[in-house]
């Protein structure tokens, strides 16, 4: 059984998709609930809150779930949390491609396209700007972009 305290974090994704389901989006936008509501959904299907499965992940919630996970975990400011370092942060989500919470190919993308570095420069502090060198992080070549066929 979940301790109330999780219980009582997993909240913010319940509100999060009652009051953006509750927005008048234009076309374009349209989908923005679905990214922003499943973006602790992992392809292993032990998300929250739907416990949604790979195949009902759509390629921008997983591109959000990365993006949301180095935010957090380098957030300069958390007054609950020190900050990781870029290195720190690339372990933990290459921890979270191998348990199949995000998505191996989409990580692979977030390090070779230097995503993660570009929001590094212009986001974090210095101190957290360390040298990381991807390679060990990046999926065999032949390795295909998870993804429904």
């Amino acid at each position: 059984m979940k301790s109330a305290c999780a219980s009582k974090i997993n909240e913010h994704m319940i509100f999060t998709i009652m009051m953006l389901e509750q927005m008048h989006f234009p076309q374009s936008l349209r989908r923005v609930p679905e990214y922003a509501g499943n973006h602790h959904e992992g392809l292993h299907g032990r998300g929250y809150p739907r416990r949604l499965s790979a195949e009902q992940l759509s390629i921008p919630a997983r591109i959000m779930a990365i993006a949301d996970v180095f935010e957090a975990l380098t957030a300069p400011d958390r007054p609950y949390k020190r900050p990781h370092t870029v290195s720190e942060a690339i372990r933990i989500l290459y921890a979270l491609k191998k348990d199949r919470h995000i998505d191996g190919g989409l990580f692979d993308l977030f390090l070779t396209s230097g995503a993660y570095l570009r929001y590094a420069k212009q986001f974090l502090k210095a101190e957290q700007l360390d040298e990381v060198n991807i390679t060990p992080y990046l999926s065999d070549v032949s390795a295909r972009l998870e993804h429904p066929s």
